[in-house]
């Protein structure tokens, strides 16, 4: 699973060989900010959000993983 650019400043990408049943934006709180379905090939429209550390949980078939994000 390849992520980047890390750290951003606005679009964030997310490329997998294996199939992403579902990705949750969270901030450090573990509020859900976006979730996304089904794909190899994620984009989240970080624009918006303040600057700070987010966390990226990836759900796959057999396992979970989480992946730090900084927003600059």
């Amino acid at each position: 699973i390849k992520i980047y650019p890390n750290p951003t400043n606005d679009l964030l990408f997310i490329n997998s060989t294996k199939n992403i049943k579902e990705i949750n934006l969270l901030d450090l709180t573990g509020k859900l900010i976006h979730t996304k379905k089904e794909a190899l090939d994620f984009e989240f429209d970080m624009k918006q959000l303040e600057t700070g550390l987010y966390i990226i949980k990836i759900s796959l078939e057999n396992e979970v993983l989480y992946k730090n994000i900084i927003k600059q």
